[in-house]
Parts: C-alpha cells; sequence; structure tokens
C-alpha cells in the first residue's frame, strides 16, 4: 500500500512539474524583451516627470 501511495505521488509530482514547464514556456513565448525595455523605458520616463512636478 506504501509502495502504491509513493508511486501515486511521484505521478503527481511529474504532472505538476511538466503543466508547470508548459505555463512557463507559454509565458515565455507572450514576453518579448523589446516591449519590456520599452515598457521600462515609459516608467522611467513617467517617474522622472513626477519628480520634476
Amino acid at each position: 500500500m506504501m509502495t502504491l501511495e509513493g508511486a501515486k505521488a511521484t505521478i503527481d509530482t511529474v504532472d505538476a512539474l511538466r503543466t508547470g514547464t508548459q505555463t512557463m514556456k507559454a509565458i515565455q513565448k507572450a514576453m518579448n524583451i523589446d516591449d519590456v525595455d520599452k515598457t521600462m523605458d515609459e516608467i522611467n520616463k513617467q517617474t522622472e516627470n513626477i519628480k520634476q512636478i
């Protein structure tokens, strides 16, 4: 019985890791380094504008 429970836990763990990997791949595909740079530039510009005000 303990062996079966251990096997089930292993299967659940591997499934969770597989799902996490797929999610991370999807997130990476959705992100673009140029978009991140552009967003950071805009944030820095707005922060500088607030400091001047």
